[in-house]
């Protein structure tokens, strides 16, 4: 995988490079067989196994090798990172992490604080990515114009040309997103790597000083799954 750049069209994925280089090759050095990985769902909903089956298809280790936690529903204590390489923050179909109210959010927040302070590895990803944001000091808005939902074009910016994930892929590639809050300011000491055609919306970013990335897009899912997740959600997206 290492050096070459998947060709991403519209209805392709670029999840197995995304998902599978940076638990793998980037950060660890266990063989993929061995790996831990906390796997965080805010999920209520029938979409929820959905969720996780993308990405134990992408991921590809054993299923006993995910410490799956509801994060409405269990424990968020720093116990959860005992053991663990990894950590996957998924997305939500019904909760705003810009509202400090929502259940459970300030649990979360100290949890992925935590996370930081220990140097684990992390992918936020939909939700995941408004709740790092906003843990570490950046913005999320609610905005009409900035809500994107299908397959979308995105492309790198100069610093994600050179970022150790984002460089092999395409200059410019077609990703999966359905969202209706947006970050629009990341947090301090953080770089932006990924940008699309719209103005103050923040795709991507990464930590300067933490394998830590926050992904606005759904590298887990193919064309087909999205139809699943948007006809599921088709009420609230539409």
């Amino acid at each position: 995988m290492a050096g070459q750049a998947r060709q991403t069209g519209p209805g392709s994925s670029v999840g197995s490079t995304l998902l599978l280089f940076y638990v793998t090759n980037v950060y660890m050095v266990k063989n993929r067989n061995n790996l831990k990985i906390l796997f965080l769902q805010a999920r209520e909903d029938e979409m929820k196994e959905h969720e996780f089956l993308c990405f134990d298809r992408l991921i590809d280790i054993p299923q006993e090798n995910f410490l799956r936690v509801d994060v409405f529903r269990d424990e968020l204590d720093s116990s959860l990172l005992n053991d663990i390489d990894a950590v996957v923050l998924a997305g939500t179909g019904h909760y705003f992490s810009g509202d400090r109210q929502t259940y459970k959010l300030p649990e979360l927040i100290s949890l992925v604080k935590e996370i930081y302070n220990q140097k684990i590895p992390m992918l936020a990803i939909g939700y995941g990515h408004e709740v790092i944001a906003l843990a570490f000091g950046g913005e999320v808005v609610q905005d009409p114009t900035l809500r994107e939902i299908g397959t979308i074009q995105m492309h790198c910016t100069e610093e994600g040309k050179d970022d150790p994930i984002f460089r092999y892929l395409p200059e410019k590639f077609y990703v999966q997103i359905g969202h209706s809050h947006s970050v629009v300011e990341a947090p301090p000491g953080t770089t932006d790597i990924i940008t699309n055609h719209k103005e103050n919306c923040c795709e991507v970013f990464v930590f300067e000083d933490r394998p830590i990335y926050a992904i606005q897009f759904h590298p887990e899912l193919e064309l087909k799954d999205v139809v699943v997740r948007m006809s599921f959600y088709k009420k609230k997206y539409f």
